[in-house]
């Protein structure tokens, strides 16, 4: 089985936040690879993350994702406000679209058997849909609390907090988000 891997950056910071800990990556791969039945392959790793449209730049964890777990990171860029618009924000996140679009390629192409989302963003429902369409699979991963009911309906998902193995408290490890 092959298997495409996506993970929302923005939505899994904020899924660390929720339950307390880090999740350690290393250990979400092996449990994912690792299964009953069909031997897995993972094909292609994504971690979508947003950045400055001038300036986009790695830090030490992207750098580990890249280097020690062969994640692709792809930059998205903020949206801008247009200058009268009343809101205090300056950007807006554009990570579901280029998750979307950059996956939805793969699927048509027929690179990939199994999808695992790494967000529980509402937004992502289409492609979940497009993926069952074509016979894919798809796996989402995220919080009770970040999970989107209209996910829930139409994937197989896992709540991080069920997995206690892929917690780690301290917040400074170079294997954690």
């Amino acid at each position: 089985m092959r298997l495409a891997i996506a993970i929302d950056m923005p939505n899994f910071s904020g899924m660390t936040r929720a339950i307390g800990h880090n999740i350690d990556l290393k250990a979400f791969l092996k449990h994912i690879s690792h299964g009953k039945g069909n031997k897995k392959e993972i094909v292609m790793a994504y971690v979508f993350y947003d950045a400055p449209r001038n300036a986009p730049q790695k830090n030490d964890f992207l750098h580990f994702l890249e280097e020690e777990l062969n994640f692709e990171i792809i930059f998205t860029p903020y949206k801008s406000y247009a200058p009268a618009c009343p809101i205090e924000k300056t950007g807006k996140s554009r990570t579901d679209n280029y998750i979307s679009v950059k996956m939805a390629g793969h699927l048509y192409k027929n690179e990939f058997d199994h999808l695992i989302l790494v967000s529980g963003d509402s937004d992502y429902e289409p492609l979940v849909r497009a993926c069952l369409g074509e016979g894919k699979t798809v796996e989402v991963w995220a919080t009770k609390f970040t999970m989107a009911n209209d996910i829930k309906r139409i994937a197989e998902i896992h709540f991080f907090e069920d997995h206690k193995h892929m917690h780690i408290k301290q917040k400074h490890q170079k294997n954690a988000a």
